[in-house]
């Protein structure tokens, strides 16, 4: 029963995504962004109940499960209304746009959760989903960021017991041959529900610097 409703609200949420690009127009009409925060090249508005957690923008590696080391810079903007909402700003060099528009098509039926996943939420609610839960993710969606090429991808899961349900969703947008820029929000489908507008504003608003 918990799977069979895991996999509706999974086709819920991929039918509200074809509609992602309409409504990122319309929250940004909504959504005030006085604020600047630029991780590397990339740069996004924020509303002002969002902050930087971090003084600087941090360097680092990421390792895919196929073996690819890439170069990062990391940076996060939280929510003061909800601890536990947050969008990651990354810049990922030494990574290509097609290879990871690539994965994310290869993600389009139910999956374990990835362990960066897994650790990100479990560090949030303390370990609430466990190794076997899966997530559904929705087919990734072209999308076209102020003048960048870019997509979209949606995923979702029904935690175990009283645990929040998880919504993840991840923007890609192409710098160079040999770089993409990425925002995601992982968080409860509660506090993405609250603050929606809020984060399709920022999302719309990537821009990359010279």
């Amino acid at each position: 029963m918990v799977r069979k409703m895991a996999k509706v609200f999974a086709v819920a949420v991929c039918g509200v995504l074809a509609l992602f690009a309409l409504l990122s127009l319309a929250a940004c009409s909504a959504v005030d962004l006085p604020n600047t925060y630029q991780v590397g090249r990339v740069q996004v508005g924020y509303p002002n109940n969002f902050s930087p957690s971090k003084d600087e923008p941090s360097e680092g590696l990421e390792k895919t499960s196929s073996g690819a080391t890439y170069q990062l810079i990391d940076g996060r903007l939280q929510c003061s209304d909800v601890e536990t909402a947050a969008i990651v700003v990354r810049e990922y060099t030494d990574a290509s746009f097609d290879e990871a528009l690539d994965r994310a098509k290869s993600l389009t039926t139910a999956a374990p959760f990835d362990q960066e996943t897994l650790d990100a939420f479990n560090a949030k609610w303390g370990s609430a989903v466990d190794q076997g839960s899966q997530m559904e993710y929705c087919e990734p969606k072209m999308v076209t960021v102020n003048g960048a090429e870019g997509f979209v991808q949606e995923a979702s899961a029904e935690a175990e017991g009283s645990s929040p349900a998880v919504r993840l969703v991840s923007q890609y947008v192409r710098i160079d041959d040999e770089s993409f820029a990425k925002l995601s929000f992982l968080g409860s489908e509660e506090d993405y529900k609250a603050h929606e507008a809020e984060i399709n504003a920022i999302f719309a608003s990537l821009t990359i610097a010279e």
